[in-house]
């Protein structure tokens, strides 16, 4: 469970250190390797928001140390091997690195507050987990494993994001509110988002971060349901070029899947497709792939194992992801005979009731 005094101690002087920030605030960032493989090489202190490495110090006796002073706390990674990191905040005061838990100390106000957030987070994580793999030894049939998996997904999604918004509330104005706000958004409704980020602070609203996320809301506000489709144009093996216009706003009802070969969840949608595109391909509907984020012979290898006759847009990457504002796939869509968004995000037996509701 939380740790609600501490919590809101932390928050408290927070509030106090970020009010009066007017002049640039020391660290000190220090931490010992678990062997001396990396003695006499640079390490580096990445900024997470500016995607970049600013300061590194080399190795002594397996120890090392970060000085300098910032304006502004902000989320940084110390990342010396796949195994041994540690994410920080990086703030006035003395900070130890933690290389086993990949946190910095909870010596400073905003590091206790990004540990408790870490540990929830954790926590939920692993209960889901173990929750999830109940279920799924209770069910055996495919179809229902489906449908369990969706109801859970939902309970899960709804719960998490109460998790995160906790977190915005209290941090509305710092790199853990920005955190906890840009995992929540990536699944809100685009309305939503802008209310919550009406009531963030300057430093928060500035982060790259977050510019980014209010870029990809207004892309999906104008490919809403309701809104007629974006079109987009891939390049071919054979030298051609093939659109989304090709095949929607012809008269047809669509379903386009946007999926990819080593996603588990869009081949686990594999059958619920083929339901729906045999039921109704002799009706005035199609389904059409888009196959993104994905190596185009694994894409082919994939089409070939699992028998999926529809068609495919090969090899789009992120072209069509960037225009629909798709954060994770499966992202199944509906477009309407006029090529208008009928609905988005569909999934399993809502996938079903939406395309029978256009269908019968």
């Amino acid at each position: 469970m939380r740790k609600i005094n501490k919590i809101i101690a932390s928050v408290i002087v927070t509030g106090s250190i970020l009010a009066g920030c007017s002049s640039p605030n020391t660290y000190t960032v220090t931490g010992t390797l678990p062997n001396d493989s990396f003695d006499g090489k640079y390490i580096y202190l990445y900024a997470n928001d500016q995607n970049a490495n600013i300061d590194s110090v080399i190795v002594t006796d397996k120890n090392f140390v970060f000085t300098g002073t910032i304006q502004t706390p902000i989320l940084t990674i110390i990342n010396v091997s796949r195994e041994i990191y540690a994410e920080v905040v990086l703030e006035k005061g003395k900070i130890t690195v933690d290389f086993e838990k990949h946190l910095g100390s909870p010596t400073t106000p905003l590091n206790q507050e990004f540990v408790n957030f870490s540990a929830e987070r954790k926590q939920f994580q692993e209960k889901a987990m173990e929750e999830y793999n109940k279920l799924m030894e209770e069910v055996t049939d495919p179809q229902e494993q489906l449908r369990k998996r969706e109801e859970f997904s939902k309970q899960m999604d709804k719960a998490y994001s109460s998790l995160l918004l906790t977190y915005f509330e209290r941090n509305k104005d710092n790199a853990i509110g920005a955190r906890a706000f840009t995992d929540y958004a990536y699944s809100a409704e685009p309305d939503e988002v802008d209310k919550l980020l009406a009531t963030a602070g300057p430093n928060l609203l500035a982060m790259n971060a977050i510019q980014d996320l209010k870029k990809r809301n207004e892309v999906l506000k104008l490919t809403a349901e309701g809104m007629p489709f974006t079109d987009f144009t891939v390049e071919t093996e054979e030298g051609g070029s093939v659109s989304l216009s090709d095949y929607v706003g012809k008269g047809n009802y669509v379903l386009v899947d946007f999926w990819a070969s080593w996603c588990g969840p869009c081949i686990q949608e594999t059958p619920v497709l083929v339901e729906v595109y045999e039921k109704y391909k002799d009706k005035g509907f199609m389904v059409l792939g888009v196959a993104v984020w994905d190596r185009l012979e694994d894409t082919k290898g994939a089409i070939e194992k699992h028998g999926i006759t529809w068609p495919q847009i090969l090899n789009a990457q992120t072209i069509p992801t960037e225009l629909y504002g798709i954060a994770g796939i499966p992202h199944i869509i509906l477009f309407g005979p006029d090529g208008k968004i009928v609905k988005r995000n569909l999934r399993g037996d809502a996938l079903k009731k939406a395309v029978a509701e256009a269908m019968d």
